[in-house]
Parts: C-alpha cells; sequence; structure tokens
C-alpha cells in the first residue's frame, strides 16, 4: 500500500481560498459602514451650512428693524435682495379674541447667497400688533429643496 504523506508546514489552496473569502466579506461590510458615514456627514455639514447662512440673514433683519420703520417693507430695503411678491391679504378684522395667526400683508423677498444657496425672506405684518412682523427665511439649495428655516418676530422702530 501507499503511504500517505502529511504535510504541516502550509496551508492548502482551499484554506488560502477561505480565509480571503472571510477577509472580503468583513471588508465590504465596513465598506457599507463608511459610505454610510460619508454621506450622513456630508448632509448634515450642508444643514449647518444653511443654518448658518439663515441665522445671518436674520440678524441682518434685526438690525434693520432697529433702524427702519415697519413703513419701509414696502420697498426693496434689504440690502442685495430683490423684491419678488408684495400683495395684501386682508384688512385686519375687528377682533374679540386674539389670533396671532392673522397677518395683512406678505412681502417676498429673493437673493442668491453663493453657488450652492439662496435665500428667500418672507415678511408678514400682524394684525395684532401694528408694528410687528413675522420674519421667514428659507435657504434653498440648488435643487430646489429647503435646506433650513428660521423664523422670529419683530417689533419694529
Amino acid at each position: 500500500m501507499r503511504k500517505i504523506l502529511s504535510n504541516n508546514r502550509g496551508i492548502t489552496l482551499i484554506e488560502a481560498v477561505v480565509s480571503l473569502l472571510l477577509i472580503t466579506i468583513i471588508l465590504i461590510s465596513f465598506y457599507g459602514m463608511f459610505i454610510q458615514s460619508k454621506k450622513t456627514n456630508s448632509n448634515a455639514e450642508s444643514i449647518s451650512d444653511a443654518t448658518y447662512l439663515a441665522q445671518t440673514e436674520m440678524e441682518k433683519i434685526y438690525e434693520l428693524s432697529k433702524n427702519q420703520s415697519i413703513s419701509s417693507l414696502n420697498s426693496t430695503f434689504i440690502t442685495g435682495y430683490s423684491l419678488t411678491s408684495n400683495r395684501s391679504i386682508r384688512a385686519c378684522d375687528d377682533l374679540n379674541q386674539l389670533n396671532y395667526n392673522e397677518y395683512t400683508s406678505e412681502i417676498v423677498y429673493e437673493k442668491t447667497l453663493n453657488e450652492k444657496y439662496k435665500s428667500i425672506i418672507m415678511i408678514r405684518q400682524l394684525c395684532d400688533f401694528e408694528k410687528s412682523t413675522t420674519i421667514l427665511i428659507d435657504i434653498i439649495d440648488t435643487n430646489n429643496k429647503i435646506k433650513a428655516t428660521v423664523e422670529n418676530v419683530y417689533v419694529w422702530k
């Protein structure tokens, strides 16, 4: 009979293929996590940038509200912005109860901030408070998706 020789000094081809297959499966699962992490970080950075831009624009309007009267809202008084809409909604009714959602006019301004974002400012004059307005700022990306929204109520000079 033939004597079977055993060699324990190396690995067989099957063992090498199986270990490469296991390493590949493990690396592919980590690769998917890295891709998802990159997408999440990119999206978070985009939202953070847009929020910063919206807050900066809101601070500019706050400064304007301290220095200008509410009657100047009808002109294009915000530097760099173009007036896109100015419409009267309705006259304020004699309200026995306070309804904070009613407003008389709506003015919309638009401006391209940079190659990625544009800003839309909507100013609504409130009925219940003579010199008060609701300011809504939307930051919109190149795909026309809203990336950030900031809203505030200001009392004008």
